[in-house]
C-alpha cells in the first residue's frame, strides 16, 4: 500500500497515547506481588545479600535494572515505572517498524495505535512486571531479523533472561530463517542468542550447582502455584474472550491472516510469532491475561494488514479521509477501553497492607526477618527470609514450624498474611501444619493484627 506520508499523524497518535499513559503515571497503584519480588531481588543483588530477598526461579535482567536505580539512591519503584514508560513507547515504535516492513507506513501507524490502545498492554505497563521489558526485546529482535541476524538473536536472549517462557521465540526466528533458506543467518542468530544465555547458565552453575535449576524449578512452581491454577483458574477459551474484549478491531486479523496464507512463506515470521506463543500459553494450566502480551502484537500485525487491505480497496479520493478517520476512532475507542480496564483491574489502596509492608521500615533489626510477602523486602533495610517460597504447602509449613521451634532466639520478626499468594493452604494437612506455626509463635509478641476484608495481616516479634 502506498504511503500517505503521515509521519505527523504517527507522532500525534503516539503523543496522545503517551499523554493518557502519563496522566495515570502518578495515580496510586499497589505494588503487586511479582513487582515486589523484582524490587527486592534488585536490592539483594546490589547489596550483596544484606538487604532484600532472592528467588532463584526469577530471571535477572529486570531486577538488575531496578536494583541499579536503588543502588544509586533513586526510588526503584518510581524510576522503574519511568523506565517501563520508555519501554512502552519503544514497543510502539518497534511494532510500527515491524509491520511497516510488510504492509507499509500506514499499516505501521495503525499497528502502533492498536498496540498503544490495547487494554491489557496499557494495564501491564503500570505493574513493574517483566512483560513489557521482554516484549521490547522481542520486537527489537524481529525488527533486526531482516539484516542483523546476530543482534536479533542477542536481543532475543535478553528477552529470555527477562522472562523465561519467551525463549520459545528462538525456534520462531530459526525456523523463519530456514523457511526463507537463509541457513547462515539461522546459525548466526543462534550464536547471538547463545552468548548471553551461556553466561546466564554458567552463573546458575556457580550459584546453584546446576545450570538449569532456575528453569526447572520455575516450571515446577508455575504448575503448582495455587493462585492462577486454582483460585484464579481460567479455561483456555478465556484467552479468546480476552482478545475479543481487548479491541473489537482485532476482528480484522482474520482477514489479514487469510490474505497472508496465500503467500505464507513471505509472512512466516509473523505467522510463527503468533501461533507458537499462543499454542504454548494455551497449554499451560496457569493462564493469566498478561501472558497475552506476547500474542497481542501479532494479532495486531494481521489486523493492521486487514485494515490496510480494506482502505486500499476504497476509491482513492476517500483513502486519506478514511485513514485519518480510522486512526481517530481507534484512539478514542482504545483509550476509553484501556482506561476502563485499568480502573477495574488496578488494586485499590489498602491502608492495612501498606502499614504491614512498612512495619519495620527505618527500624534497627538485629535478628532474622521471615515473611510470607516479598513486599517486606522493598521497605526494609535487612535481608528477608521467605516463608512462602517456592510454593506454600504442608511440607513448607512443617519445615518452618520446625525451624521456629529450634531457632526462636535468632528471629526478630515474622510477617504472616493470607493475601496476594502468601500463606494460602491448598488442603487440610497444610492448615494443620500452619496451626503448628501459630503455636510456635504464641511465645512471640503480636505487634500488628489487622483484618481488611478477607485479608489478615499479622506481625510477630520476639518478646
Amino acid at each position: 500500500m502506498k504511503s500517505f506520508g503521515f509521519n505527523k499523524i504517527f507522532i500525534a497518535a503516539i503523543l496522545s497515547l503517551l499523554s493518557v499513559r502519563i496522566l495515570f503515571f502518578l495515580d496510586y497503584s499497589a505494588l503487586l506481588w511479582d513487582s515486589a519480588v523484582y524490587v527486592s531481588m534488585g536490592k539483594f543483588l546490589f547489596s550483596l545479600g544484606t538487604q532484600g530477598l532472592w528467588e532463584h526461579i526469577r530471571p535477572v535482567i529486570w531486577p538488575f535494572f531496578l536494583g541499579f536505580f536503588w543502588r544509586i539512591g533513586l526510588d526503584p519503584v518510581l524510576f522503574g515505572s519511568m523506565l517501563e514508560l520508555l519501554l512502552f513507547a519503544g514497543c510502539l515504535l518497534l511494532i510500527k517498524l515491524f509491520v511497516g516492513r510488510y504492509y507499509g507506513e500506514n499499516a505501521g501507524i495503525m499497528s502502533s495505535v492498536l498496540l498503544g490502545t490495547s487494554a491489557i498492554f496499557f494495564y501491564e505497563s503500570f505493574n513493574l512486571y517483566t512483560e513489557i521489558p521482554s516484549l521490547f526485546f522481542i520486537l527489537l529482535a524481529l525488527v533486526l531479523f531482516e539484516k542483523k541476524a546476530f543482534f536479533a538473536g542477542f536481543s532475543l536472549a535478553l528477552a529470555f533472561i527477562t522472562k523465561f517462557p519467551v525463549g520459545i521465540f528462538l525456534p520462531v526466528i530459526i525456523i523463519a530463517y530456514l523457511i526463507e533458506k537463509r541457513w547462515k543467518n539461522s546459525v548466526i542468530s543462534f550464536a547471538g542468542f547463545s552468548i548471553p544465555s551461556i553466561i546466564f547458565l554458567i552463573s546458575n552453575k556457580i550459584a546453584y550447582g546446576s545450570a538449569l535449576l532456575p528453569l526447572i524449578d520455575a516450571s515446577s512452581a508455575i504448575r503448582n502455584v495455587l493462585g492462577c491454577n486454582v483460585l484464579h483458574y481460567h479455561p483456555w477459551t478465556d484467552y479468546f474472550i480476552y482478545l475479543w474484549k481487548d479491541n473489537y478491531f482485532f476482528v480484522f486479523a482474520l482477514l489479514g491472516m487469510f490474505l497472508c496464507a496465500i503467500n505464507w512463506r513471505k509472512f512466516s515470521l509473523p505467522l510463527l510469532s503468533l501461533l507458537v506463543p499462543l499454542i504454548y500459553f494455551l497449554q499451560l494450566h496457569c493462564r493469566e491475561h498478561r501472558y497475552l502480551i506476547f500474542v497481542i502484537p501479532f494479532v495486531i500485525f494481521f489486523a493492521s494488514g486487514g485494515l490496510s487491505y480494506v482502505v486500499a480497496k476504497l476509491e482513492k479520493r476517500f483513502k486519506r479521509k478514511l485513514f485519518v478517520f480510522v486512526i481517530i476512532v481507534l484512539l478514542f475507542y482504545g483509550i476509553h477501553n484501556s482506561v476502563q480496564f485499568y480502573r477495574n483491574a488496578a488494586e485499590p489502596r489498602d491502608s492495612a497492607l501498606e502499614a504491614y509492608l512498612h512495619f519495620i521500615e527505618n527500624k534497627d533489626v538485629s535478628g532474622e526477618v521471615w515473611s510470607s510477602n516479598p513486599g517486606i523486602g522493598v521497605y526494609s533495610s535487612v535481608p528477608v527470609k521467605k516463608i512462602y517460597y517456592p510454593v506454600f504447602d504442608a511440607s513448607l509449613a512443617a519445615s518452618f514450624a520446625s525451624y521456629l521451634e529450634k531457632n526462636k532466639e535468632k528471629i526478630s520478626y515474622v510477617f504472616l498474611d493470607n493475601c496476594g499468594g502468601g500463606i494460602i493452604c491448598p488442603d487440610s494437612t497444610c492448615e494443620a501444619e500452619y496451626a503448628g506455626i501459630l503455636k510456635q509463635l504464641s511465645t512471640f509478641s503480636l505487634d500488628y493484627n489487622v483484618t481488611e476484608g478477607k485479608c489478615s495481616y499479622l506481625v510477630f516479634s520476639r518478646a
